[in-house]
């Protein structure tokens, strides 16, 4: 791994088997948890445990109410637009998904919630209605 980049008093502090088989680890800082997201340092623990693992980003969901419909969720640029329009850090949408299912809707339905899922605690949704953690 990047040791030269590695924060001061990284380590791990708890490792828990999830019911899944997963495994969540613990860092002592912030720095500690993004040193080792990071794309090489990531690699590098990836492959000391040979090659079947996986690293999932933690996601932390909104609820934006009243989203208009026309949102098209399957166009590409839209969570880029979203990130945008909500001065969020390229990337910071990792998913979205309207609450209630589209064939489910009324013709003459205009808006609807839409569930976010976001890589940090700390990010809002502003323009697209009003949004609660």
């Amino acid at each position: 791994m990047c040791a030269e980049d590695k924060p001061t008093n990284t380590t791990f502090l708890a490792a828990r088997r999830l019911k899944n088989g997963g495994v969540v680890y613990d860092m002592s800082t912030p720095k500690a948890a993004a040193w080792l997201k990071s794309k090489d340092v990531m690699k590098a623990f990836l492959e000391s445990f040979g090659g079947t693992s996986i690293i999932k980003e933690r996601a932390y969901t909104v609820i934006a109410e009243f989203v208009p419909v026309t949102l098209d969720l399957n166009d590409a640029d839209t969570c880029a637009q979203i990130e945008k329009d909500n001065n969020l850090p390229s990337l910071s949408i990792l998913s979205t998904k309207w609450i209630k299912p589209v064939y489910k809707r009324s013709q003459t339905q205009r808006t609807a919630h839409l569930i976010i899922a976001l890589n940090h605690p700390n990010q809002q949704i502003n323009s697209y209605g009003t949004a609660h953690t």
